[in-house]
């Protein structure tokens, strides 16, 4: 249940999922002016991937001109005709970088001047894409996981993978409303909490859904790497 992004039951979802960090970095492209947005993925969306993403962005103050799912299609390529009216991109999907974000600043299509927004799904070694530059990232607070990467990487000769911090949270979590309540503490009431929870993976507390909201870093591509242009917050 730690790896999987959608809560059973009663029970909360530790993980931080695609369309999590989707939502962030679009809410933070909207504060900064750029609220007009467009989708562009190379994997397909559930309807309730979509809608999260609808919702998420309108919460922000921001409008979701379309979500492209089939750039290729008749359809697609309709939609793509509107790119000169948008102000910022999100790239979905991990082969989105490298395969489509080239093809949409071909030509002009897509000034220079209007960035991809994405997350961690980006596999890194994509990041060097030149179409990529400029990009902002939603990640996972970085410093946050260098506290135990080290500890970890001495434990078990292996580097911290992002599966193992949330499984470190998870169980962090659990010990503390244990240690701080008792063994009858750990309740559906003192898990959502909404003062959340400081872990390896930043700040982070779950919705009356169960789902983890998550406090993300913000990043800039410069020169094929990522820069810190916003830390995340320490608190809710």
């Amino acid at each position: 249940m730690l790896l999987a992004s959608e809560p059973v039951g009663d029970g909360v979802s530790i993980i931080s999922d695609e369309i999590d960090g989707l939502i962030e970095v679009a809410s933070y492209a909207a504060g900064a002016g750029r609220t007009q947005i467009m989708a562009v993925a190379a994997r397909p969306l559930s309807d309730a991937q979509a809608q999260r993403l609808r919702d998420g962005i309108k919460k922000a103050g921001a409008t979701l001109v379309d979500i492209v799912t089939d750039p290729g299609s008749t359809a697609g390529k309709k939609s793509l005709a509107r790119l000169g009216d948008v102000q910022a991109v999100l790239l979905i999907g991990a082969d989105a970088p490298k395969v489509i974000a080239p093809i949409l600043r071909q030509g002009g299509a897509l000034p220079a001047d209007v960035p991809f927004l994405g997350t961690g799904t980006w596999p890194a070694e994509s990041y060097a894409e030149p179409a990529l530059e400029g990009s902002l990232l939603a990640l996972v607070d970085q410093t946050a996981l260098k506290r135990i990467s080290t500890r970890f990487q001495e434990a078990y000769g292996r580097a911290l993978s992002l599966e193992a911090a949330y499984a470190f949270d998870a169980v962090a979590v659990a010990a503390g409303i244990a240690r701080a309540k008792g063994e009858q503490g750990l309740t559906p009431e003192a898990l959502h909490a909404t003062s959340g929870f400081a872990g390896a993976t930043g700040v982070f507390r779950f919705d009356a859904n169960g789902r983890a909201e998550r406090r993300f870093a913000i990043y800039r591509l410069t020169r094929g790497k990522p820069s810190l242009l916003d830390a995340a917050p320490s608190v809710f």
